[in-house]
């Protein structure tokens, strides 16, 4: 009796043990990734199983800019107005016509004035026989006074420009200081923009602005900066900026005073960089090179200097040029390869307390098969090419195990 409980004891301990060891296989795979293999190949032949993966070579240009936006105005403006009152009696302009500094462009009617100043030469003229020096001087000084008033009968141009409007006409009644036109000076155009009190120590007289027009379909016009001052202006918002003056030389005659405009003040020249995924770049020895795809659909091997740009991208620093097209090959094995394996939380006594993996030796693939196997030659044989052809790879990962419903109802995702 004694004899048969021990061997049901021993039977059943032999029965744990086998079925802890099963729990241990199964926990086991459950904290596993399995993992297929993904290849980029550059190779000089084509496999039935190669997709060909394409790269273009680009160009980044970098802007240090500070931002502006306003209105644009003439270089001078003139406001076409009477002195005095009374009716036109001659228009020598028509609006868009060129006027020089001067240049009469309307006459009022001055026979009053003209009168005054004829008698007037007459009294000096009879005083010169009979009166004293001292009568003549006064009536010289009255004479000034009339020459004065018969030129204010006249609108004339004090700059070289353009007559921007002009709405009048001979017979035309105007009143003192009534405006019938604008004369601008369009040599040149400037504007006043509002530049941040944080980007005023970046500011240089001649800097290059580059403006940009709604109602020109000319694209950007260049300009500069001619000056800004040393004290700030606040805001009605309570920003403190700085009113800096921009220009345009010569600008296109479609540009108007008043056109709105967005802009940029170039702080330093742009700076351009040629850039490629750095899966399109393969290595020889050390160094570095590219498999161009020719117009003919040949591939040319180039060597290229490279140099790190980001986690996607490298800079092309020579070897190739922006619009080149660059060519690997894909290959994706779809199997189960690889393995990152972790030990069941049972048994491991920190679990609870927090575990902290080491990606460089915790989150590791492991790939093993036979000692003569070698993923180069999976690699070969995939391609239906030779090991030696094969002339660098990269190698990525991914996860090839599908999500799957679990539970009750598979109430869950698992």
């Amino acid at each position: 009796m004694e004899n048969q409980t021990e061997k049901k004891q021993k039977s059943k301990a032999k029965k744990s043990k086998k079925k802890n060891t099963k729990w241990i296989i199964i926990t086991i795979a459950a904290i596993c990734l399995v993992a297929a293999g993904l290849f980029f190949a550059r190779k000089s032949v084509k496999g039935p199983e190669a997709e060909k993966v394409v790269y273009t070579v680009i160009t980044e240009t970098y802007e240090n800019v500070i931002e502006i936006s306003g209105n644009i105005s003439a270089a001078q403006s003139q406001e076409l107005q009477a002195a005095g009152s009374g009716t036109v009696q001659k228009v020598y302009v028509k609006e868009g016509d060129k006027v020089k500094k001067g240049d009469v462009i309307l006459e009022l009617d001055a026979t009053e004035q003209e009168y005054n100043l004829a008698s007037l030469d007459y009294d000096i003229a009879q005083k010169k026989l009979n009166g004293s020096k001292r009568e003549i001087e006064l009536l010289e000084v009255k004479r000034d006074m009339l020459v004065q008033k018969l030129e204010d009968r006249k609108i004339v141009a004090y700059f070289d420009g353009i007559i921007a409007s002009l709405d009048v006409a001979p017979g035309d009644y105007l009143e003192a200081k009534n405006s019938v036109g604008t004369l601008i000076d369009r040599s040149y155009m400037t504007a006043s923009v509002e530049v941040v009190e944080t980007d005023v120590s970046k500011l240089k007289p001649n800097q290059v602005v580059n403006f940009t027009f709604p109602a020109y379909e000319g694209g950007i016009v260049k300009g500069y900066v001619v000056s800004y001052p040393v004290i700030g202006t606040v805001t009605q918002r309570g920003a403190t900026v700085v009113k800096t003056e921009v220009r345009i030389d010569n600008p296109p005659e479609e540009i108007l005073p008043n056109f709105s405009f967005t802009g940029e003040i170039e702080i330093t020249a742009p700076i351009s960089v040629t850039l490629v995924e750095r899966n399109a770049i393969g290595y020889d020895q050390g160094s570095a090179y590219v498999e161009v795809l020719n117009r003919d659909g040949t591939v040319s091997k180039v060597d290229v200097e490279v140099q790190q740009y980001d986690s996607t991208y490298v800079k092309i620093l020579s070897g190739v040029k922006e619009g080149d097209k660059l060519v690997t090959k894909l290959v994706d094995f779809e199997e189960n390869l690889c393995i990152i394996p972790n030990v069941a939380i049972h048994f491991n006594r920190e679990m609870n307390k927090g575990v902290e993996y080491n990606p460089q030796v915790d989150m590791q693939p492991l790939w093993s098969g036979n000692k003569e196997d070698k993923m180069i030659s999976m690699l070969a044989e995939k391609l239906g090419a030779q090991e030696e052809q094969i002339l660098g790879t990269d190698l990525f990962v991914y996860n090839n195990q599908e999500p799957c419903f679990i539970g009750k109802d598979s109430a869950f995702i698992g």
